[in-house]
């Protein structure tokens, strides 16, 4: 369901469990194998173009959050 706020459990997550870089760079890891194994061509490379791009701004997010 995508309607709703992705951010929104990840934040209260955050709250007790802090994320750090190697949480991050673990999943998309994960995410880019997993569509290098099942996926090839132009919409595979735009998937993961897009996951770094999450994965990235949810960081800077969480982040952010801790130094506050």
């Amino acid at each position: 369901d995508y309607q709703r706020n992705a951010m929104q459990p990840h934040l209260l997550l955050n709250q007790s469990i802090p994320f750090k870089k190697i949480h991050f760079n673990c999943w998309l890891q994960h995410f880019q194998t997993t569509i290098d194994e099942n996926f090839e061509g132009a919409n595979a490379e735009k998937a993961k173009t897009r996951a770094l791009s999450i994965a990235t701004i949810m960081e800077i997010k969480m982040m952010n959050e801790h130094k506050e």
